[in-house]
């Protein structure tokens, strides 16, 4: 019985990585599932190659509020 469960149980993940697309592609719909419905993102751009140099600047910048003034453009 045990057995018999287990393989049932094997065969559904199975045929919900098909679906997916693959295991990777299970494996970020996972992931994304487990976010909080109101998830934050903030976007930096600083240009070309100048992330790691700005970052501190742009860290600094976010809690100044720079973010949200920027989002209402």
């Amino acid at each position: 019985m045990v057995e018999l469960k287990g393989k049932a149980e094997g065969d559904g993940y199975r045929l919900q990585v098909q679906a997916a697309g693959g295991s990777a592609e299970f494996t970020d719909y996972q992931f994304a599932r487990q976010l909080p419905d109101k998830l934050q993102l903030s976007l930096i751009y600083a240009g070309p190659g100048t992330l790691w140099t700005d970052l501190d600047k742009a860290l600094k910048a976010g809690s100044l509020g720079f973010y949200s003034r920027c989002s209402r453009r």
